[in-house]
């Protein structure tokens, strides 16, 4: 096996959460037991890939941790995306959403740790029109909700909170023609997750049967929400069993189309984004490295 040669990617503003103490962290749980070295990303306009680009070529490393929220292990999981090069994850959001999935230790040292103890493993990733998601991605209520989330002036869990109350009574579900793997399909829905792990973040599992190396996407399709159904749909996600809502149609497939009226809202690992009227959604099979305990189930 080739030596392990880290490079930790420290994102200092996301998920909101301090950094400062990081770097010291990891050079005393490293302690020169494998070389590394820490890379400062300042800002979300910066080029971070291209000094990444250069620190690889340079020193040859071949495993990059990112150390920030959502939004940052999707943007380094993107780069690694298809090459030699293995991610890790150290957690700081909201949700952690991959992070949990895979049984990445939320606690930080632990997390380091696993950086030197844990395996490697090969998984699946999917696409949005172009844009990567590795745990889910979606359309519908809780994409709106994260595009006017994005555009608050406060962040923080009582700003989601407002916004959802805010918007729900006025939001509708939207008429979708969804063609999965050949097969077509007219729904109304409230939301679509499309699901390479099983959940949004948090454990609150919108795909309980999602596989992250099956080479196929869950879809979980809820049907509509009101103040009455909501408390039990919140509560299925957390059982583990909203598949089996009668609110509630799932598919599986490789290749999603989606069309619907007009151009809205999208998201991809909790980011925000408007798309058009057409969503091309697909699954790329065994296309990123990553880290994961030593006695993790993934092979």
């Amino acid at each position: 096996m080739q030596e392990k040669k880290v490079l930790f990617i420290i994102n200092p503003i996301s998920g909101g959460k301090n950094k400062d103490f990081l770097p010291e962290l990891i050079r005393t749980k490293i302690n020169n037991s494998i070389p590394f070295e820490i890379l400062n990303w300042q800002s979300a306009s910066q080029d971070i890939e291209t000094e990444i680009n250069k620190k690889i070529e340079k020193e040859n490393f071949n495993i990059l941790v990112a150390a920030g929220g959502d939004g940052t292990v999707n943007r380094m999981a993107s780069f690694v995306k298809g090459k030699k090069i293995t991610l890790g994850i150290l957690p700081f959001g909201s949700g952690n959403g991959l992070a949990r999935f895979l049984k990445i230790p939320l606690n930080t040292e632990k997390a380091i740790e696993l950086i030197v103890t844990g395996k490697e493993v090969i998984i699946d990733s999917g696409k949005i029109n172009n844009k990567d998601f590795f745990c889910t991605a979606g359309v519908g209520f809780d994409a709106h909700i994260g595009t006017l989330f994005a555009k608050a002036g406060k962040r923080g869990p009582m700003t989601y909170i407002k916004k959802i109350t805010a918007e729900f009574n006025k939001y509708k579900p939207s008429q979708y023609e969804l063609e999965i793997d050949g097969e077509t399909y007219s729904e109304k829905a409230f939301l679509i997750t499309f699901a390479n792990a099983n959940q949004w973040g948090n454990e609150a599992q919108i795909a309980p049967g999602a596989d992250i190396q099956d080479g196929l996407l869950n879809i979980t399709l809820v049907k509509s929400v009101s103040l009455l159904t909501a408390p039990v749909i919140a509560t299925r996600l957390y059982l583990k069993n909203i598949d089996k809502s009668a609110n509630v149609k799932t598919f599986a497939g490789k290749k999603i189309i989606v069309k619907r009226q007009e151009e809205g809202s999208v998201h991809f690992d909790g980011d925000p984004g408007i798309m058009g009227k057409k969503l091309e959604v697909e699954i790329c099979p065994t296309s990123l490295k990553i880290i994961v305990p030593a006695n993790s189930r993934l092979k």
